[in-house]
């Protein structure tokens, strides 16, 4: 499965893509974040690549670093390589007024915000015909591919929480440095079910 819409090295957002990894997809998106509390709304360009275990793009530094953080980094990583299973489940998929969003979900090490980001074509090399067909067959592809990587992770998610129901807190859960990898919105989401999900396992031990 191989789409490239605009070259892979239209920008240097690939240098973050683990070696080894394949690009299967190429496309400009437009970046979009709402600040929480504030309700800002932050926009930019970015080059979109995705490989079968994760997608790169990138954020400019003002939007997400603080001015303290800027101060204090050395050269603060603009481009981000995330893993898919911390793409959010309900954003991808999505077609509104002719363009599919990708929702990224905040990651506590390395994303500050959740991230929008709308596909957009390239006039240079798409049509806008060809772009609308192929946001259909992003999703025909995509979603069910998404989709079984993101409800193991959610399994894996409750598996933490059958060992130690405790860490149903988040303080206690994410003091411990693996559960870093869990972004926010699973966390946020499973806990929602995570009494259920620890009922049964209940069950199962005393049988």
């Amino acid at each position: 499965m191989s789409d490239i819409y605009v070259p892979i090295d239209y920008s240097d957002v690939k240098n973050v893509i683990p070696q080894g990894e394949d690009i299967i997809y190429s496309t400009l998106c437009k970046g979009e974040v709402v600040e929480l509390g504030s309700n800002k709304k932050y926009s930019w360009p970015t080059h979109l690549l995705m490989t079968n275990r994760g997608i790169a793009f990138s954020i400019p530094i003002k939007i997400n670093y603080t001015r303290k953080q800027i101060k204090s980094m050395q050269n603060p990583p603009v481009n981000h390589y995330v893993l898919w299973e911390n793409v959010y489940a309900i954003g991808i998929g999505q077609i509104k007024k002719n363009k599919l969003n990708v929702m990224v979900s905040s990651s506590e090490d390395k994303i500050k915000h959740n991230v929008d980001l709308y596909f957009q074509r390239h006039p240079d090399f798409e049509s806008k015909e060809r772009f609308g067909e192929r946001l259909k067959q992003f999703a025909e592809k995509f979603v069910p591919f998404h989709d079984k990587i993101r409800n193991q992770f959610m399994e894996e998610l409750y598996d933490v929480w059958r060992a130690n129901p405790e860490l149903t807190k988040r303080s206690k859960f994410y003091a411990i440095e693996e559960n870093k990898r869990f972004d926010h919105v699973a966390f946020m989401w499973g806990k929602m079910d995570a009494k259920r999900v620890i009922k049964e396992a209940n069950k199962v031990e005393k049988k």
